[in-house]
C-alpha cells in the first residue's frame, strides 16, 4: 500500500551530484557563446521525509543531487531529469514522483529552504512546485521557513555555543546548508559555520557528486561495520609487535617478558571496543528513539490531540522525528496563534526523550557479535602467552612476585569483560552502547598504565626496532583487506537489490 503523508512535506533543494544510475546530465561544455564553465552557485533543500538536497550552477542547472534518507533514494534511484535540468524542471520532476509513490498528497505542506539563491528563482522554485502538484489534482502549500524539527536542531546547537556570536547570528538557511555539508564529509558542523556561503556551497557539490544513490542507511551500516573490523586487524597487527618483542629480546629479564603481551591483551581489546562504539555511535538515529506513553501522553494534553495516531510514522510508531514532523505542521497551520509556551513544553518532552535515547541505546547483537567475537579471537593469542609465562614466573620462589601481577591482570580483565563474554555466549543478553564504553575506557586506563612502564623501560633505539616490527606486520593484512573488498562488494549487491525492491512496491502496489 502506498505512503500517504498527510504531515509536512519540506523539500530542499541543492546543487548537488549523486550517481543516478542512467541519468542525462549536463555535458561539463560551456553554454553557447562559451561564457565561464558552470560552477556551484546555490543550494535548495526539499524535504518530502524522501529528503533532496541540490546544487545549481550561476545558469540555474543542477548540478548534483543528494538524497538524504532511502525514501528519497528510492524515489530518485535509475531516474533521469533532474542533474542538467534547470531548477525549476528538476523540482517538477521530483514533485510528480512524490505523488506518483505515495509520497506526497493533498494538503501537505511543501518547505522549501535554500542559501545563493535570488528571491525571484525561489519564487520560481515555488510555483513549479504548486502547479504541478495541482496539474496532479493536489492542493498543497508552501512554507519557508525551515520549520520546528529544523529549528529546533538550531537552538540545540546555540545552548551548547552561548558566547560564540558567530553560532548565535545564524540564520536557519545558513546553518541548513552547514549541516549538509558537516552531514557529508568530515568538517564538523562548528566548522562549516564558520565557511562563507559559496565555500559551503562548493564543498557539498564536491561531497555528494561521490554520493551513490544505493548507499541506503543499511548499506552505510555495514560499510562502517566492515571497516570497523579491518581497523581491529590493523590495531592488532601494530600491537602484536609489542609482545613479540619483549618474547625475543627480555628472554633474560623473564620478570618482564609477560609486559608486551600484557599490554596487548589491554590495549588491542580497548581499541576494539572503541571503534564498535564509534561505528555504532555513527550510525545510530537518535531521531527514530520511540517516546514511551507517558511522554505520548504529556504531548497529546499539551496539543490537545484526541488520538495519538497523528502523531505516528509510517511504520505505526511515535518516535522524536515523527513529533517533530507533526510539529512542523501543526504550527503552520495555526500559525496566527501565539505557541511558545507549546513549544517549550515539547521541547523539554524531546530533551528528555534524547537523553534516554544516548543512554539506552541497545547494541544490535547480529550486526555486532562477529566484532566482539574477534576481539577475543585475537587476544587468544595474548591470553595464552601470559598464562605460560604465569606458569614459569610461578614455580620460582624469586618470581612469584611477578606471576601474582600477572594473575591478577588476567582475573581483573575476565572480569571487565565478562558482560561481553555474555552477550557472546548467550542471545538472550542484552548490551548497551554504555556498557561497552565502560568496559573500554576501563580497559584503556589499564593498557596506558602499561604503556607508560613501557616507555620508561625502553631506549629510543629498543622503541624504533618495536616501530619497524609494527610496519612489517602492518604489510601482512592482505586477508583482512580481501574480507573488508568482499564484505563491501556483497553489502553493495544487497544494497541495490533493497532500493530497487523497494521502488517497484511504491510504483506498482
Amino acid at each position: 500500500m502506498k505512503k500517504v503523508i498527510t504531515g509536512l512535506l519540506s523539500i530542499g533543494i541543492v546543487a548537488s551530484s549523486a550517481y543516478l544510475a542512467g541519468c542525462s546530465c549536463f555535458d561539463g561544455g560551456n553554454p553557447p557563446g562559451n561564457p565561464p564553465a558552470a560552477e556551484a552557485d546555490g543550494y535548495v533543500s526539499l524535504n518530502i521525509n524522501p529528503s533532496i538536497d541540490l546544487i545549481v550552477d550561476q545558469y540555474g542547472k543542477v548540478m548534483s543531487v543528494n538524497a538524504t534518507n532511502d525514501d528519497a533514494r528510492v524515489l530518485l534511484y535509475n531516474e533521469t531529469g533532474v542533474i542538467g535540468a534547470t531548477i525549476e524542471d528538476a523540482v517538477k520532476k521530483i514533485t510528480t514522483l512524490a505523488k506518483n509513490m505515495g509520497y506526497l498528497s493533498s494538503d501537505d505542506i511543501v518547505g522549501i529552504v535554500s542559501e545563493g539563491i535570488s528571491q525571484e528563482k525561489v519564487n520560481a522554485i515555488t510555483s513549479a512546485i504548486t502547479t504541478t502538484a495541482q496539474n496532479l489534482g493536489l492542493s498543497i502549500t508552501t512554507d519557508l521557513t525551515g520549520g520546528y524539527s529544523l529549528y529546533r536542531e538550531l537552538d540545540e546547537f546555540k545552548s551548547k555555543y552561548p558566547n560564540n556570536t558567530t553560532i548565535q547570528n545564524l540564520n536557519i538557511s545558513k546553518f541548513k546548508l552547514a549541516l549538509a555539508v558537516s552531514e557529508t564529509s568530515s568538517t564538523s558542523l562548528e566548522v562549516a559555520i564558520e565557511l562563507d556561503d559559496s565555500e559551503l556551497i562548493d564543498r557539498l557539490n564536491t561531497n555528494i557528486s561521490k554520493i551513490e544513490l544505493f548507499m541506503t542507511e543499511e548499506f552505510q551500516n555495514a560499510r562502517d561495520i566492515a571497516h570497523s573490523t579491518f581497523e581491529q586487524a590493523k590495531v592488532f597487527a601494530g600491537d602484536i609487535a609489542y609482545m613479540y618483542w619483549f618474547s625475543q629480546n627480555m628472554s633474560n629479564n623473564p620478570k618482564e617478558s609477560y609486559i608486551g603481551s600484557m599490554y596487548v591483551l589491554y590495549h588491542a581489546s580497548a581499541k576494539g571496543l572503541d571503534l564498535i562504539a564509534n561505528t555504532i555511535e555513527d550510525n545510530t538515529l537518535i531521531k527514530n528513539y520511540e517516546l514511551s506513553q507517558t511522554q505520548i501522553d504529556s504531548i497529546k494534553t499539551t496539543l490537545n490531540l484526541s488520538s495519538e495516531d497523528v502523531l505516528k510514522d509510517s511504520l505505526g510508531k511515535i518516535t522524536i522525528n515523527s513529533v517533530e514532523k507533526y510539529l512542523d505542521t501543526y504550527i503552520k497551520q495555526n500559525s496566527s496563534t501565539d505557541l511558545s509556551n507549546v513549544k517549550t513544553e515539547i521541547d523539554t518532552i524531546l530533551d528528555e526523550a534524547e537523553i534516554e535515547a544516548n543512554n539506552s541505546i541497545k547494541v544490535a547483537r547480529n550486526a555486532y557479535l562477529s566484532q566482539i567475537e574477534s576481539i577475543f579471537n585475537k587476544t587468544t593469542f595474548s591470553i595464552d602467552s601470559l598464562e605460560s609465562a604465569y606458569e614459569i614466573l610461578n614455580a620460582s620462589d624469586d618470581t612469584k612476585a611477578e606471576a601474582s601481577i600477572i594473575s591478577q591482570r588476567l582475573e581483573a580483565y575476565n572480569n571487565l569483560v565478562s558482560i561481553l563474554k555474555t552477550f557472546v555466549d548467550n542471545a538472550d543478553t542484552i548490551l548497551s552502547l554504555n556498557e561497552i564504553k565502560t568496559i573500554r575506557d576501563n580497559l584503556m586506563s589499564v593498557a596506558n598504565e602499561l604503556k607508560n612502564t613501557i616507555d620508561e623501560k625502553l631506549t629510543s633505539e629498543q622503541k624504533a626496532q618495536i616501530e619497524v616490527i609494527k610496519a612489517t606486520s602492518l604489510t601482512q593484512l592482505s586477508s583482512a583487506e580481501r574480507a573488508l573488498e568482499e564484505a563491501l562488494e556483497n553489502a553493495e549487491n544487497n544494497a541495490k537489490i533493497t532500493i530497487m525492491t523497494l521502488k517497484l512496491e511504491k510504483l506498482y502496489d
